[in-house]
């Protein structure tokens, strides 16, 4: 199965077992941007956990994920501890699962909408203001597709929440870089950085 074709399944087992642990959690990543912004292939599928996980709570994610998906439950243990990220492997897709710990935005587990992501398919995903501001902090850490990511969010930002989105920016240190890819959103252009050739 190609992975872009993978996704749906995979996705929607992940969901149903996070919420069958009982586990709150976001849909985020290349999924959302592609929601939000334009689309662009991605084969893995990015979600935010809280960083207030039992190590109960995984055993019981890994018990419901099942013998579909490799889910190495010390690694798991070990990304809460340090706020960090595990992944689970879909072994009929081969898609793989990134389960980010922490919140990047504080608050977006929480703010995180319903939102029919793929056809069919509605799961609990960050805000479009959340998800520029991740990929802002992304960019600073190297991340430049998320440059390009967050330049075809703002050109679809109709009902943007421009306030929260510049208070959040400014606090997070990021308000220069929103600016710089506000003016490139409205340019129509987008310079590709040279890492992403």
């Amino acid at each position: 199965m190609e992975p872009s074709r993978a996704l749906g399944p995979t996705l929607d087992r992940a969901s149903r077992a996070l919420q069958d642990a009982g586990i709150r959690f976001a849909v985020t990543g290349g999924l959302a941007s592609s929601f939000f912004g334009e689309p662009r292939f991605t084969q893995d599928i990015d979600i935010v956990l809280p960083d207030s996980l039992s190590r109960g709570q995984l055993a019981l994610l890994q018990a419901v994920l099942g013998t579909g998906f490799f889910l190495d439950l010390e690694e798991a243990i070990s990304a809460v501890a340090n706020k960090a990220m595990f992944t689970a492997l879909d072994t009929a897709t081969n898609i793989k699962v990134d389960f980010h710990v922490g919140e990047a935005i504080a608050g977006e587990i929480g703010r995180a909408v319903r939102t029919e992501l793929l056809s069919g398919l509605a799961v609990p995903a960050v805000t479009r203001e959340d998800l520029i501001l991740a990929k802002l902090l992304w960019i600073t850490k190297g991340r430049h597709m998320s440059r390009q990511d967050v330049v075809s969010i703002l050109r679809r930002s109709k009902g943007l929440n421009v306030m929260f989105l510049d208070d959040r920016a400014q606090s997070l240190g990021v308000a220069g870089l929103l600016g710089e890819l506000r003016a490139e959103a409205a340019g129509g252009g987008f310079l590709a950085d040279s890492s992403d050739l």
